[in-house]
């Protein structure tokens, strides 16, 4: 892979990264410049941006970004995630935003499990056993690693991705109705030596190369049955109470999985519930 690190002033929207500042240095190195792997793509490296999302629309129209090319931000101060939420984003975790293929018309609603599926999958693959909270959320031991977020213009598709790096938000950051704590890598992987490299720009290229070969693999040889039932595998509370909020409804049920066009599978009393969209809030109090 190829680090282009941004030159451009992008008024309101991204700044280059100060090299010469001991802080950014510390948290992105010139080692990325060498990275180099099978894989051929770019990653575009900036320092602090409204959002990497912005930037890559940004650079998009400019015809910058090809598929599979990413921007990594070392810094956002609007980033968003679920429902426009804003995503609390300081300097030293990963706030990326990758170009995506428009996938077939039968995985197009599946976009936001694929894309947290394949990190969990190459997580893994680094020591890091990652769980699925639906629909976009990626938990280590129970706590919120990062996240996903996908967007979509036309036929163009972003998936955003935030991982907490170096640091995370604190309980009082949370929203009330936050289902999980969070964490971060160097507090929970790092302290037992599962990663070799905490610089977001070495691990964000790790990453994006193993998740390209999982896309790859699942997208051609597997059917939406095989792949949501892979999924569901590596599901945050499988078999236990949970609680999800849509809009100004509350559910309950057993979660049981997710369906062929990623809705999540509730049971209760005996009824299966379908739900397409909403938060899942987490385990049910008297579930522990």
């Amino acid at each position: 892979m190829k680090a282009i690190y941004l030159k451009k002033i992008y008024s309101d929207l991204a700044y280059p990264l100060d090299r010469s500042a001991r802080g950014d240095c510390q948290v992105l190195s010139g080692q990325a410049e060498n990275t180099d792997m099978t894989f051929s793509a770019r990653v575009y490296i900036a320092g602090r941006c409204s959002s990497s999302l912005d930037l890559a629309w940004a650079l998009m129209d400019e015809g910058n970004i090809h598929i599979w090319d990413s921007v990594l931000c070392l810094e956002q101060w609007a980033g968003r995630g679920q429902l426009r939420r804003n995503w609390i984003s300081p300097a030293g975790n990963i706030y990326a935003a990758w170009h995506w293929p428009e996938l077939p018309a039968k995985w197009n609603r599946l976009t936001s499990i694929l894309a947290g599926y394949i990190l969990a999958l190459s997580f893994r693959e680094l020591g890091i056993e990652i769980k699925i909270k639906w629909p976009n959320d990626l938990l280590f031991k129970g706590k919120k690693l990062g996240g996903v977020l996908v967007e979509e213009k036309k036929d163009k598709v972003l998936v955003g991705v935030g991982i907490n790096v170096i640091s995370s938000p604190g309980k009082k950051c949370l929203r009330d109705d936050s289902a999980v704590e969070a964490c971060c890598l160097l507090e929970e992987a790092g302290k037992l030596g599962l990663l070799r490299d905490l610089e977001p720009v070495l691990l964000w290229c790790e990453l994006v190369s193993r998740s390209y070969r999982w896309y790859e693999h699942i997208v051609r040889d597997h059917s939406q049955e095989q792949f949501t039932a892979a999924v569901t595998n590596l599901l945050a509370y499988l078999e236990q109470k949970v609680t999800v909020r849509q809009g100004e409804n509350i559910i309950y049920g057993q979660l049981m999985g997710i369906d062929v066009d990623g809705s999540l599978l509730l049971k209760d009393n005996h009824e299966l519930i379908r739900i397409s969209s909403g938060s899942l809030i987490g385990r049910m109090k008297d579930e522990g």
